[in-house]
């Protein structure tokens, strides 16, 4: 008994003499690591000092005034890359100034200073990107266009109309792609609205198969204002001949244009085809009679039974 008893005294005395180690071993680490921080700090070097300072609290948390140390130095460390990134801007060296406003978040995430200038600064970079590519575009320069554009892309896809002359460049260089617009289905069903459900349906769809079908949609909010904007001068009459000229201004290949049908009772047809610009040949169509009910229940999975019978 007397042997446990001590044996027990014994292991509590090594885990008592290894924890002190510990914990000096960590003292001396923040302290080493403080005095690195404070030495960065004198010489005005914030971010490297503000990370030597969080070194120390890992180690250390109450040592000395490191805490408060820390919370400064990344305030400098922020306004000195701040600074850093409108030089560099200065010098129209854009990709090194976002790096550093970026960084500058790193240390204040919630500086509105380093948001707002890497936010403008994306947005001046995305328009140069977008302005060359359709600069390269008008010169048939595909390759040089994409370039431009998939820059613009990887900072901000969805600004104007990027995503759409960026697609049109792939389809261009790829050849035998063509460009296809979905313009209008003229509801003559009882239904009203039932053409625009369709219309956003359909291109969902047949965005989804475009790759593996090899085309390109038109974004179907350009075809909505381009018709927006010329319907006084093309007329209210949705019929080939306005589908072709619309082909021409959105710059298409081939026009999608359909009609709702009344069916029988509770019932619509639904009548879609592909028409080559400026030829007026038919590419390819499709039919398809449908329940209301079941239209209006699932529009989407309806929507894509039409858009594979059209494209296969």
């Amino acid at each position: 008994m007397k042997k446990i008893t001590s044996l027990i005294v014994f292991c509590l005395i090594i885990t008592v003499l290894i924890s002190s180690a510990s914990v000096l071993a960590s003292k001396a680490k923040a302290k080493e690591f403080y005095q690195q921080g404070e030495n960065y700090a004198s010489e005005g070097r914030w971010d490297l000092a503000a990370d030597f300072y969080a070194k120390a609290t890992k180690e250390d948390k109450k040592y000395k005034d490191v805490q408060s140390k820390l919370e400064n130095a990344r305030v400098q460390a922020c306004n000195m890359l701040i600074q850093m990134g409108d030089d560099a801007r200065s010098k129209e060296k854009f990709d090194e100034a976002i790096a550093l406003y970026q960084r500058a978040l790193t240390y204040q995430p919630t500086s509105i200073e380093a948001k707002s200038r890497a936010d403008n600064l994306n947005q001046e970079m995305v328009a140069k990107y977008y302005n060359r590519g359709r600069t390269y575009e008008s010169q048939n320069l595909w390759q040089e266009a994409i370039k431009e554009y998939e820059k613009a892309n990887a900072i901000n896809p969805n600004f104007e109309d990027l995503a759409d002359y960026y697609g049109r460049a792939k389809a261009k260089l790829q050849g035998n792609v063509p460009v296809r617009a979905l313009l209008f289905m003229i509801n003559r069903s009882s239904q009203p609205g039932l053409d625009g459900q369709l219309i956003q349906a359909l291109q969902n769809q047949l965005n989804s198969l475009a790759p593996s079908k090899r085309y390109f949609m038109v974004d179907q909010r350009k075809v909505q204002a381009v018709m927006s904007e010329q319907a006084e001068a093309l007329g209210d009459k949705l019929n080939e001949s306005l589908a072709m000229d619309m082909g021409r201004l959105l710059d298409a290949d081939q026009v999608i244009i359909g009609e709702i049908l009344p069916d029988g009772k509770n019932k619509v047809k639904i009548n879609a085809k592909i028409l080559k610009v400026p030829s007026q040949n038919l590419v390819s169509d499709a039919k398809v009679s449908l329940d209301l009910d079941e239209l209006k229940k699932d529009l989407p999975k309806e929507a894509k039974s039409l858009a594979k019978k059209l494209v296969d």
